[in-house]
């Protein structure tokens, strides 16, 4: 369900692309749209110094984080991350918490999963931890956003508080288990089913995006190319009851926002935005919905009212785009500009610069890290435990 004032961007795109139509008939129409938001909900970890900074003097997106996340000792992500401070049970949460908003956080992340929907097995927070960090991020003003896999790991963190599910079930939901978080958010990330394993060209889709691909920096391509012949496990996803969950909890009344969990293996910032957009279509999810998952409906669940919406007065985080997104959501891809604050942003002044360097150089490690941890558990995949208890 799209809430009315969710539309205005949507009205707003129809409007400039008749326009443009109209200026520019003998050519493809082009589309002006909000610019997707980032938001990185995962942990500000062992990233390499300066990695963040922004350029002097360039445009840059806004930068939102949860520091780091909350997990159990050992527990996920432990194998994609130095060690980083743990949980231990909810005597630790008012500590933790002061500790993430002294370190600038805009929200709060915990971790609730043992592994069960990898096949693995896995040290948790306990529901009652859970709730602890909830309730303390919730006295601080913070959103608090729960990474889940399961639907039962879904269901226990809303009964325990959070405002919005990081990742949407990978194991099919009961309609009892999609009324039961009907009123949080959920960040989908369908791409990391999707897109992290070789489709059938032999690679990793995004490299099928001729579009995608023409705007990316040569050593993103090989990063990804690289990926694309690491170990995968015997058997990878498919993702099919991942779309089926995100479709039965949008019906529902869930507000479903674009994510892409990147650095995951086969995953670009940026880029794998693009492709989850299609993701969400392919779910059943129409274009303009695709369009507000990635643009006013995380500006509303994350309190930042001035974007995700083309009017007047807010901030001009914009694409100029060939084609229409509405009626084809594969057009965000064909980017003609894009504004970040107001100013054009100029791609070729990132190619080679010490930034693209140190974040190559973060996520190979992070990927030979999960690759590593995954191919010694690749055993697991064949293997079932109970899961989570409610």
């Amino acid at each position: 369900m799209v809430l009315l004032d969710q539309l205005e961007p949507l009205r707003r795109v129809r409007q400039y692309a008749a326009i443009s139509r109209g200026r520019h008939s003998q050519q493809q129409p082009t589309t002006l749209v909000a610019q997707p938001l980032v938001v990185l909900a995962g942990p500000a970890v062992g990233l390499p110094d300066g990695l963040l900074e922004p350029f002097r003097g360039t445009p840059r997106s806004s930068f939102r984080t949860s520091s780091i996340g909350a997990t159990a000792p050992g527990g996920h992500p432990t194998i994609a991350f130095p060690p980083i401070p743990y949980v231990t049970g909810p005597d630790d949460a008012k500590q933790f918490v002061a500790d993430r908003v002294a370190e600038g956080a805009d929200h709060l992340k915990l971790i609730y999963d043992d592994g069960f929907g990898a096949g693995l097995n896995l040290p948790t927070l306990e529901p009652r931890t859970v709730q602890a960090l909830a309730d303390e991020a919730h006295a601080h003003g913070l959103t608090v956003v729960a990474h889940v896999s399961t639907a039962a790991g879904a269901v226990t963190v809303v009964e325990c508080g959070v405002d919005v599910l990081a990742h949407v079930p990978s194991d099919l939901m009961s309609p009892e288990d999609v009324e039961a978080v009907a009123d949080v958010a959920v960040i989908a990330t369908l791409g990391v089913l999707a897109d992290g394993f070789n489709g059938p060209s032999g690679h990793l889709p995004l490299l099928d995006e001729p579009e995608l691909i023409a705007r990316m920096p040569a050593l993103w391509q090989q990063l990804l190319d690289e990926q694309s012949r690491r170990w995968m496990p015997p058997e990878p996803p498919d993702g099919t009851a991942a779309r089926a969950n995100t479709l039965a909890l949008h019906q529902a009344g869930v507000r479903v926002l674009a994510g892409t969990d990147a650095p995951n293996p086969g995953l670009v910032f940026g880029a794998s935005l693009h492709r989850e957009l299609v993701q969400l279509v392919r779910a059943g999810l129409t274009p303009a919905e695709a369009v507000v998952a990635a643009t006013s409906a995380p500006a509303e669940v994350f309190g930042l009212a001035d974007r995700g919406r083309l009017t007047v007065g807010a901030r001009s985080d914009l694409l100029l785009v060939d084609g229409n997104p509405l009626a084809d959501i594969t057009a965000t891809q064909r980017i003609r500009h894009t504004w970040v604050g107001g100013e054009q942003v100029r791609p070729e002044e990132y190619a080679g610069s010490e930034q693209e360097l140190a974040g190559i150089r973060f996520l190979g490690e992070t990927t030979d890290r999960i690759v590593a941890a995954l191919r010694s558990c690749s055993q697991g995949f064949r293997r079932r435990r109970q899961p989570l208890p409610t």
